[in-house]
Parts: C-alpha cells; structure tokens; sequence
C-alpha cells in the first residue's frame, strides 16, 4: 500500500481509502473490502459523497436457481456434519454455514465452493432440513 501511495503521489494522485460493506450496496453477500480512489489533485471526491442504491429487500429464494426436491444435488453431507461437531468440540471456531430461501444474507462464495468444504455456504433443501446442496449449478 505504501508503494502504491508513493507511485500515485508521484503521479500528482490523491488518493483515499476506505472499507465498504457490500451488504450496503445491495449484494446478497457480505462482504467487507478495502476500496481505493486515486484522484487527480484539485478534483473533490469523497466516499461519503457516493450515493447508495436503494435497496430492495428480498430473499435468497428470489435469485436462487430452481432445484427440484428430488435432485441428486440434495445430500445429507453426514461427513462435513460430523467434522462440523469436532471441530466445534476441538474449539476451531469452523461451522458450516447452512441458508435457505427466506435468507436475506449469504457469505463469501469462494472460489473453491465446489470442493464442497465444510464453512462453505450450504443451501437446506425446502421440506427437509436433513437435505443440503451447493449454491450454484454443478451440471
């Protein structure tokens, strides 16, 4: 950071930073970045100025591609259960992430998301709360 400040006031930049909650600015995700702004010296611009979008409340369910009951992407995933408790006992502060359709959040979807891993987001299948599936399409 040091040295891109150093480059851009060399470069007669101001620059400003500061950390955004995307969660402000209407995403599902939540996500918390820093965000930078490199501005020509004598050119007024702050964050505070930007004007947020009004948001619309709404839910996971309204965004989330229809999966029938019966597919074979729902899966009680005992496995990433079970390491979900002993990692709870062993204090790791690890825990699956479970959502559902009347979720108005959902963490990061990383990029790794279809190694299926534990903290991973999961999605819990409408009528049977036993039933998981990865967010996103597989197929």
């Amino acid at each position: 950071m040091d040295i891109i400040r150093t480059m851009l006031a060399d470069m007669h930049y101001e620059l400003q930073a500061t950390v955004l909650d995307s969660a402000e600015w209407g995403a599902f995700e939540q996500r918390k970045r820093l965000v930078m702004a490199a501005v020509t010296r004598g050119v007024n611009f702050s964050f505070e100025s930007l004007v947020r979008p009004a948001i619309e409340p709404g839910t996971l369910a309204d965004i989330l591609e229809p999966v029938a009951l019966d597919d074979a992407r729902w899966s009680r995933m005992d496995g990433l259960k079970d390491k979900a408790e002993r990692d709870a006992a062993a204090g790791k502060g690890f825990a699956m992430q479970i959502f559902d359709g009347a979720s108005s959040k959902i963490c990061t979807l990383t990029k790794g998301l279809t190694k299926n891993r534990s903290a991973d987001a999961k999605i819990q299948h409408p009528t049977n709360p036993d039933l998981l599936r990865i967010p996103g399409r597989l197929d």
